[in-house]
C-alpha cells in the first residue's frame, strides 16, 4: 500500500472509529481488543504516532503534535493477541506494528516474534519490548523527532491511550507525574462538560471527593487521584505520583542505581555537539542530548531520571533544566595521558572522570572524531564539538578536556581546546584588537583569511 493510500486509509479508519467511540483516555493496562493510540505527553511534548515512514535508511514512526488533553487517534491500532503467551500484537488495517533491525519501527502483514511486543505498565508508564529482541524499547526520540527501537535509556517513554465506547466518560488527565524540588502545581483536565474530583490520601475518589476547580499546589511526596463524572455516568480513576526530591551532589548521583530519579546542581565546564559536562566540586555529569544548547559557565539545575553509558552515569534529553546563573570556569591542571594509560582505562572499561590532555593523530569521519595515540587496542575519541575541526582532520594534535567515559576501545573526552602540535603555542597572546592572525599551521596570515585562526593566541572564526 503506497503512503498516500495508507494516510488516506488511516483517516477513513479514524473517521470510523470517531462514530463509535467518544473519548481517549490514558491507558494503565491493555487487553485484547482494545483500540490504542500511541502518543508521548511528558509535560512538554504532545506528539502522537501518524504513520511509519522513512529516516535515511530506516522504517521510523512518525510524530504529529496534537492540542487539547488528549490525541487526536491519527494512527489506530487493535490490540490483538501476539506470537508468543501474554504478548501483543498492534494492528491498522492489514498491518502489523514491526521491528526488524537496528532502531527501525515498521510494519508486517503478518503476527511473529517481529511484530509482537510485551507490555507492563509501572505507575501508569508502559515499557514495550519487542519479542524477537526484549532489549529494544519502543520509545519516543526528543533529539530526533520520532518514535522508534532503542536499546538505551536516554530516550523518552511512550504513553498509551484507549479508545472509550460511545457514551462513556473519560477518565482525566493529570499533569504528568514529575519530581519536584520544592513545589508543584498540578492541573487536571477533563472532557467538555464533566465535572472533576479527586483526593490526595491514596484513596479512590467519588463524586463525593473534592471538587477540582483550580490547580493544586503540593509540597511533599502526593498521590493525586481524580474522576471525572457528565450525565450520570463516572470515569475510571486516573492517578499520579508527585515525589518531591532534594538535590544530591554528582558523585551521589554517580553512585546511583541507572534509572533513578535525582536533582543535581552544577556548572557547564565543557560544552559539545551533543551534550555538556557538568561540575559541582565533587565529580563530572555528562548531560545526553543531541540539540544541546548549553554553554560554558552556565550554572543548572537537573531533574530526571539516570541514564548510564561508557562505565558512567550521565543526564538525558528529557531532563528538566533550570537556570540558576553564570560562574567563571577555571580549568584545573591537566593530567596527561600516555599509551599505557589510554590501555589500562580501556582494559578496565571505566575510566576516572577529571581533566585531561594528551597528542593524537585526528581522523573525522562524520560525527566521529578518533585519535590515534600509538595503541591498537585503545584510541582516543572526541565527543563531537560544536566548533569546525575539518581543518585539523589527518594531522596531530594536541587535546585538553574532560575524560567522561570509555566505550569498546574508544576513550571518550569532551574536549575545551584542540590545537595543532605544531608551533601555534609558541605564538604570543595579548588582547590587541589589531594583533596579527595566524592559520592553524602557526604562519601569519591577513586578516581577511577566511576561516578558523588564531588571533590573540585563541582559536577564532574569520567570516
Amino acid at each position: 500500500m503506497n503512503k498516500i493510500l495508507r494516510y488516506s486509509f488511516v483517516a477513513l479508519l479514524a473517521m470510523v472509529f470517531g462514530n463509535s467511540y467518544a473519548a481517549w483516555e490514558k491507558a494503565t493496562s491493555i487487553a485484547v481488543g482494545d483500540v490504542i493510540v500511541i502518543a508521548v505527553d511528558n509535560g512538554t511534548v504532545t506528539k502522537e504516532l501518524k504513520g511509519i515512514g522513512m529516516a535515511g535508511s530506516n522504517s521510523i514512526g512518525e510524530a504529529e503534535d496534537y492540542t487539547g488533553s488528549t490525541p487526536a487517534g491519527l494512527y489506530p491500532l487493535t490490540v490483538v493477541a501476539g506470537s508468543q503467551s501474554g504478548s501483543f500484537a498492534f494492528k491498522n488495517g492489514d498491518n502489523y506494528l514491526s521491528w526488524t533491525s537496528g532502531n527501525t519501527l515498521t510494519t508486517s502483514t503478518e503476527i511473529n516474534d517481529n511484530s509482537s511486543w510485551t507490555v507492563t505498565f509501572t505507575d501508569g508508564v508502559p515499557t514495550i519490548n519487542n519479542v524477537n529482541t526484549t532489549t529494544r524499547d519502543l520509545s519516543y526520540n526528543a533529539s530526533n523527532p520520532r518514535f522508534a527501537c532503542y536499546n538505551n535509556t536516554n530516550q523518552t517513554r511512550v504513553t498509551l491511550w484507549k479508545q472509550l465506547a460511545s457514551g462513556s466518560v473519560a477518565a482525566p488527565v493529570l499533569t504528568s507525574a514529575t519530581s519536584f524540588i520544592e513545589s508543584i502545581n498540578v492541573e487536571i483536565t477533563a472532557e467538555e462538560g464533566a465535572s472533576i474530583y479527586y483526593t490526595l490520601d491514596g484513596t479512590d475518589p467519588t463524586t463525593a471527593s473534592t471538587q477540582y476547580t483550580a490547580a493544586i499546589t503540593l509540597t511533599e511526596t502526593t498521590t493525586v487521584k481524580a474522576i471525572a463524572a457528565k450525565g450520570g455516568n463516572v470515569s475510571s480513576v486516573a492517578s499520579a505520583t508527585y515525589t518531591k526530591v532534594s538535590v544530591s551532589t554528582i558523585a551521589q548521583a554517580q553512585a546511583a542505581e541507572k534509572g533513578t530519579t535525582v536533582v543535581i546542581e552544577g556548572v557547564v565546564v565543557a560544552s559539545a555537539a551533543s551534550g555538556a559536562v557538568l561540575y559541582d566540586g565533587t565529580d563530572y555529569m555528562y548531560y545526553f542530548n543531541n540539540a544541546n544548547a548549553l554553554n560554558v559557565g552556565q550554572k543548572v539545575r537537573m531533574a530526571g531520571a539516570l541514564g548510564e553509558y561508557g562505565g558512567a552515569k550521565q543526564m538525558q534529553a528529557s531532563a528538566t533544566i533550570t537556570e540558576l546563573g553564570t560562574e567563571t570556569v577555571v580549568y584545573p591542571t591537566a593530567t596527561t595521558l600516555a599509551t599505557a594509560d589510554f590501555e589500562a582505562i580501556v582494559t578496565a572499561k571505566t575510566a576516572e572522570r577529571k581533566y585531561v590532555t594528551f597528542e593524537g593523530d585526528l581522523s573525522i569521519n562524520g560525527n566521529y572524531f578518533n585519535l590515534a595515540i600509538g595503541s591498537e587496542s585503545a584510541q582516543g575519541s572526541l565527543v563531537k564539538p560544536k566548533e569546525d575541526l575539518s581543518a585539523m582532520n589527518n594531522q596531530k594534535v594536541v587535546v585538553s578536556g574532560y575524560l567522561m567515559y570509555v566505550n569498546s576501545k574508544y576513550v571518550y573526552v569532551v574536549a575545551t581546546e584542540v590545537n595543532l602540535a605544531t608551533n601555534i603555542n609558541t605564538i604570543k597572546a595579548n588582547t590587541d584588537v589589531n594583533a596579527p592572525v595566524y592559520n592553524l599551521a602557526g604562519q601569519q596570515v591577513e586578516k581577511s583569511y577566511k576561516g578558523l585562526v588564531i588571533k590573540n593566541g585563541k582559536k577564532v572564526i574569520n567570516k
